[in-house]
């Protein structure tokens, strides 16, 4: 793999340090609520989640469509607004201070992860980068701040056939994912943001985090939410080459899955049934200490007021079968 030692400068067209520090700076804003239209916002968001569900839900054994993360666990469903995650949204912010500091610092230049992954064909993000001393702000960090369309699809096979058909369908809709083409990511994410921030009445949807998970697996998992075990679940990722990798489903579904389109009654009960086992047998503060324990994201989303506030109508809708799986 060629090793990048320098940063060339905007002549080259990379992504420069100071467009970084901008995006991830409004990715914060997002968060906060700071938008022209913060009643639209939700609308917008799951919008995005629902036109690529339309898609989805055309190939044979597309079983479930599932929107996780943002702007779900802020969605207050009485009021109709997004409650902001400020305790998440600040540090995203910092975040963005942080590589201001750093392209001031180099009297600007370009990110040099984009310039590798360009002239490496995006090396594996987790192998390549990690060790990698040229740039602090990795692209697998990066993209953890950053809005993007965060879909589970439940599947009866993810079979190779199955995957193509999900990832040529998308790309031929429009929709690009999050970790195949690092400028291109953010170029889009900047688009979609500006439109967004303005209350653009169809904004460009962002990028993708795609995962396709069995309903045999799928259903492994939910039966182990009255436990709630501290483990991952693997899962294929619309990354390049479709990877399987670990996520933490589990979490996923407790806290913010919602669904965007096609569940079957099969999936709706067995989620519904193994959320209302963890829900008698544990209070809804137990909880949310489980969930603190998994990381350092979810610990700064469990102290923060508004997402626990949320969480617990969320807890109180599921336990009095209020709360809607198809």
């Amino acid at each position: 793999m060629k090793k990048v030692d320098s940063l060339p400068g905007t002549e080259y067209g990379y992504t420069q340090l100071s467009e970084l520090a901008e995006l991830v700076m409004n990715s914060g804003n997002i968060l906060n609520g700071y938008t022209a239209d913060n009643e639209a916002l939700y609308e917008q968001l799951h919008g995005m989640n629902q036109a690529a569900a339309e898609v989805l839900t055309e190939i044979d054994g597309v079983s479930a469509v599932f929107g996780v993360g943002f702007p779900y666990y802020s969605f207050d469903r009485e009021s109709g607004l997004i409650l902001p995650p400020t305790e998440y949204g600040d540090f995203v912010l910092e975040q963005g201070k942080r590589i201001w500091e750093a392209a001031d610092a180099q009297k600007a230049g370009s990110w040099a992860c984009s310039i590798c992954v360009s002239i490496n064909d995006l090396p594996d993000l987790k192998k390549n980068c990690k060790p990698c001393e040229v740039s602090e702000f990795k692209p697998r960090e990066l993209f953890r701040v950053l809005p993007d369309l965060d879909l589970i699809v439940v599947v009866d096979s993810d079979d190779q056939q199955t995957l193509e058909s999900i990832e040529t369908n998308l790309n031929a809709a429009g929709f690009v994912q999050s970790d195949t083409d690092i400028d291109g990511c953010v170029r889009r994410t900047q688009q979609s943001i500006k439109e967004l921030l303005e209350g653009a009445e169809n904004p460009t949807p962002l990028p993708m985090d795609l995962h396709v998970v069995s309903e045999k697996d799928f259903l492994a998992t939910v039966e182990k939410l009255p436990e709630f075990p501290n483990e991952s679940a693997k899962v294929m990722a619309m990354y390049k080459n479709w990877p399987r990798v670990e996520i933490d489903l589990l979490f996923d579904i407790l806290f913010s899955l919602t669904p965007v389109k096609n569940t079957s009654d099969r999936i709706a009960n067995a989620v519904q049934l193994g959320m209302e086992k963890l829900i008698r047998t544990k209070t809804d503060e137990e909880i949310m200490e489980m969930i603190a324990t998994r990381g350092p994201r979810k610990e700064r989303l469990m102290k923060d007021e508004n997402v626990r506030d949320l969480f617990t109508q969320r807890i109180d809708a599921i336990a009095e079968g209020r709360f809607e799986w198809k």
